[in-house]
């Protein structure tokens, strides 16, 4: 049974798994100082025994989950990921909407450059 789980400062890159929500007896985790990307998958906010997590030092973007161990995180354990929102309280930005949900950088930008790109090429055409 995995209780303590620590993967810090491995220079690992990409999304965090979402298979990490499954970890049900999972006490600790610590993925700091990483280069992982992407939003925080909602199914951590999920774990039940789960006290301490640290995602600080990353390159995570979009909501920070509510719940849970979301409820009782500091700064200090989320610092590092400028790209992060919606976590008032602990001094990041609220989370921009279109059409009523929040959306990441990677949708904000698809908004913001790629359609206008498609529409001026279809006029072009």
């Amino acid at each position: 049974m995995l209780s303590y789980l620590d993967l810090s400062n491995n220079a690992f890159h990409g999304r965090i798994p979402k298979s990490f929500g499954e970890l049900i007896n999972i006490e600790y985790l610590n993925l700091s100082h990483n280069f992982l990307s992407d939003v925080i998958p909602k199914s951590i906010s999920n774990l039940r025994y789960l006290n301490h997590l640290d995602l600080s030092f990353n390159k995570l973007e979009g909501q920070i989950p509510q719940g849970r161990v979301f409820s009782n995180l500091t700064i200090s354990l989320l610092q590092g990921s400028v790209a992060l929102c919606g976590a008032n309280q602990l001094g990041f930005p609220s989370c921009p909407e279109i059409f009523g949900t929040s959306v990441s950088k990677r949708n904000q930008h698809f908004f913001k450059y790629i359609i206008p790109a498609i529409d001026s090429a279809l006029v072009l055409l």
